[in-house]
């Protein structure tokens, strides 16, 4: 396996910084230079000195020794480079140890941070997808209520776009007028429709005339209400709901039962009313909360001796002389007290148009659904004129004629 310039340079260090042969030490070669310049210069004394008779020798002697002491020199520079070669060496192993961690600390951040961010994105991308999958299972939840509803709604349901067509239409819609399955369905036109339950039997008027009233309504984005009736006698309501858009809702409820209750009590009520009005005894009727006069039959009319107009939404204090008015309202408040019928000892009242007047009243109070009173309801026994004749019986039965006494 081949290694690296910084793996050989490392190798290489060991040995710059050893002593032994071949690659000196700095030490060892300045002793030896140290120890070799004394050497030479008493081998050259000595020779100039034994020698001087022979120039020549003397000449090669000295030369032999300033050699030997340059080789030393050259040798301890040599030593010196190499050592400093070596330091410089090892100086660039320590940089190159330093980068190649440097670089695995980087290489281990940036793995980490892209292992970081891409569990951060894997996460993030599993949240999204599980809440799209819960919105869509919300949604498909939803879908099915809003279905299952609009297909046990009590009213038919339609639902068109803005082309006039239908959307949605639930079952009852299509049981309410007999209509075909076949073809009432989503993409049928409004006038085919209305065509097809005029085909039925169940619509009698004109198809033109009423597919372009509902649409001027719509296109006018005001919601059209209105009641029809169809030719097997039953009745229909209907409320056309425009949408954003230009679609519109429209609901058809059968209010032929209510309808029939509602004319049942309006008949009934015309019936009490037209009892309690043709009762001669004086009859009133207040509300419990304010105690005001909300009805009132002829002969209380005639009783007050005001016209029912002025008595109708009025307290005692804005009709009667105040005393009477007093009397009234204790009466009031002690029914509402006890919550039971009434009936009151012989009184003398003054009428705002008819004087003094002499009654036996009663009152009972009329309960609403919450078990409390609601109405309360006042009969007047009126017995000023009985109590007239009782008093002319008297007289005349006392009477002398003879005496006239």
């Amino acid at each position: 396996m081949s290694k690296s310039p910084t793996d050989r340079i490392g190798q290489a260090d060991p040995k710059a910084n050893r002593t032994g042969r071949g690659r000196p030490g700095r030490p060892r070669t300045l002793y030896l230079i140290v120890a070799a310049v004394p050497v030479a210069t008493a081998l050259i004394t000595a020779g100039n000195v034994f020698l001087s008779p022979n120039h020549g020798i003397v000449a090669a002697f000295n030369l032999i020794v300033m050699s030997f002491i340059g080789f030393a020199v050259a040798r301890w520079f040599s030593a010196h480079r190499l050592l400093a070669k070596a330091q410089v060496s090892q100086a660039e192993v320590a940089t190159a140890r330093a980068v190649q961690d440097t670089l695995r600390a980087a290489e281990e951040a940036v793995r980490k941070a892209k292992q970081d961010k891409f569990d951060e994105r894997s996460n993030a991308a599993g949240a999204l997808v599980r809440e799209r999958q819960k919105s869509e299972h919300d949604r498909q939840e939803l879908n099915q209520q809003l279905a299952v509803a609009v297909a046990n709604m009590s009213q038919g349901l339609l639902m068109f776009d803005s082309n006039a067509r239908i959307v949605v239409c639930n079952e009852r819609y299509i049981e309410m007028y007999g209509l075909s399955p076949e073809i009432v369905k989503p993409g049928l036109a409004l006038r085919d429709l209305i065509a097809h339950r005029k085909e039925a039997g169940l619509f009698a008027g004109d198809v033109a005339q009423y597919c372009a009233a509902i649409l001027a309504s719509i296109k006018r984005g005001k919601t059209d209400s209105n009641t029809i009736e169809t030719t097997d006698g039953r009745t229909i309501h209907i409320v056309n709901q425009p949408m954003a858009g230009g679609g519109w809702v429209s609901t058809h409820e059968d209010i032929t039962e209510r309808r029939r209750a509602e004319q049942e009590v309006n008949r009934t009520q015309k019936f009490l009313f037209k009892v309690i009005e043709n009762v001669p005894a004086p009859i009133t009727v207040k509300d419990a909360r304010e105690l005001r006069y909300i009805l009132i039959n002829r002969a209380g009319e005639k009783f007050y001796g005001v016209p029912r107009t002025e008595i109708i939404g009025k307290t005692a204090h804005e009709i009667l002389p105040k005393a009477t008015a007093d009397l009234v309202v204790a009466h009031d408040r002690e029914l509402l007290r006890t919550k039971r019928e009434m009936s009151f000892s012989e009184q003398t009242v003054d009428m705002p148009g008819g004087g003094k007047r002499i009654v036996l009243p009663r009152r009972m109070p009329v309960y609403g659904e919450d078990g409390e009173p609601q109405f309360l309801l006042g009969l007047i026994d009126d017995v000023t004129e009985r109590r007239k004749a009782e008093a002319q019986l008297v007289r005349m039965v006392n009477h002398d004629p003879q005496t006239d006494l």
